[in-house]
């Protein structure tokens, strides 16, 4: 418990808009000045951005495109992060593939991870009731594992993600925010002074949830989940 309390003092983030979402073109296109970085407009301040999305199959040119967009907006510091996967989509990624690219940077880029490997745990532990000794031991290896790779926290993490309409993946995730697994976490979290960025919906108006949360929902019910938003 004493660790729970200790988290409200860990740099917990949280995001307040769309994730910046930056997607290399090719290695040769770098070298010139990209359009979509030259029409940016500097803030009045530096700012963090403690939610950012890069390509992970290029990282080296998503980051230097991002370096460029970070340049032209006056942004101090970019907290990137992978993307919060559920324990059915086929192509799960983590940290792994953008790691080198975002560390060669380390007064610019920080790196938070779990969204790959550590979110489908979360996610299907709601779902089983499943979250014993067992499941701990491994989720508490891999969270550490992450940090010991140089992640400097956790993120994209889900309590509840709602796949829109253009998503490849149709899919629910929910995990209470109080799961056991949320609050093994929040313990490692604050061991290690670790933040995490947790994904969270903010709904326009009263809207219907799926009946069956957690559970794949079909096109149709989801459209219906998320009538409201762009």
């Amino acid at each position: 418990m004493a660790l729970r309390r200790t988290l409200a003092r860990s740099a917990l983030l949280a995001s307040v808009g769309l994730a910046l979402s930056l997607f290399a073109g090719s290695a040769s296109s770098q070298a010139q000045e990209s359009p979509r970085t030259a029409v940016l407009k500097p803030s009045g301040a530096p700012y963090i951005d403690g939610h950012v999305h890069i390509l992970q199959t290029q990282p080296e040119q998503a980051v230097n495109l991002l370096l460029d967009a970070m340049k032209r907006l006056n942004m101090a510091k970019a907290f990137i992060q992978t993307e919060p996967y559920g324990p059915d989509n086929p192509a799960p990624w983590d940290v792994e593939l953008t790691l080198a690219a975002i560390k060669k940077h380390p007064d610019k880029l920080a790196p938070l991870a779990g969204g790959g490997t550590l979110n489908p745990m979360l996610i299907e532990a709601q779902n089983t009731g499943k979250a014993g000794p067992e499941v701990q031991k491994k989720f508490r290896e891999r969270a550490e594992a992450l940090l010991k790779m140089g992640a400097v926290g956790f993120g994209e993490m889900s309590i509840e993600h709602f796949s829109l309409p253009q998503s490849p993946i149709k899919d629910y995730e929910y995990a209470a925010a109080d799961s056991p697994l949320m609050l093994l976490l929040a313990d490692i979290s604050a061991e290690h002074g670790a933040p995490i960025d947790m994904h969270m919906e903010a709904l326009p108006s009263d809207t219907p949830r799926p009946a069956d949360r957690g559970r794949r929902q079909t096109q149709a019910r989801m459209a219906e989940a998320v009538h409201g938003f762009p």
